[in-house]
């Protein structure tokens, strides 16, 4: 069985405004089994943008279990917007540093807000 592979690179800021054109970008993906997506020009994306990655995905492993999207060149702060919102473990990243997202227990986290007041 061959996979299939469409490569895309964005460039500029995603968020909302670019909806539409984010989903026509993306549509052809649906149809793959490999997504490769550079983001290595994308200076900011929002929840929207993370909302299309994670509705894509969901219909590329409904066509095929083993569908992936993979992430190349995304910066740190791009990487820190997928773990804030807990999608970094949904989405393969191909980069030279990878932050990890650190654990913390509720009473660590108290803590930290406390110490900042």
């Amino acid at each position: 069985m061959q996979t299939t592979t469409l490569s895309l690179e964005l460039s500029g800021a995603w968020d909302l405004s670019r909806g539409n054109e984010l989903q026509a970008l993306l549509r052809p993906a649906e149809k793959v089994d490999e997504l490769v997506l550079n983001l290595s020009k994308v200076t900011i994306v929002d929840a929207s943008f993370l909302t299309s990655l994670v509705v894509l995905i969901n219909r590329m492993v409904a066509r095929n279990r083993f569908g992936v999207i993979r992430i190349v060149g995304a910066s740190p702060n791009i990487i820190r917007e997928f773990q804030a919102c807990r999608l970094e473990t949904l989405f393969d990243f191909q980069a030279a540093h990878v932050p990890r997202r650190p654990h913390f227990t509720r009473g660590t986290i108290m803590q930290r807000i406390s110490a900042a007041d």
